[in-house]
């Protein structure tokens, strides 16, 4: 059986950590973004994912209804 640390990331340095990681890959900095979005804007990744590029390129004000 695995066993996974679901606990908060809470420090600068937890955060930077996970988001290097997440850079690695073929779509790294994809999921970095998509990551960062997600932790400065507080949505649910199923609300992130259902963004369209044409909803946030060159715009400053960018409005999202969450679903949940």
């Amino acid at each position: 059986m695995i066993y996974y640390n679901v606990e908060p990331l809470r420090s600068k340095r937890e955060i930077a950590a996970f988001v290097n990681y997440a850079r690695n890959g073929t779509h790294g900095e994809r999921n970095a973004l998509l990551i960062l979005i997600g932790l400065n804007t507080g949505l649910r990744m199923s609300d992130i994912l259902n963004l369209k590029v044409a909803q946030v390129r060159y715009q400053d004000v960018v409005q999202i209804t969450e679903k949940k």
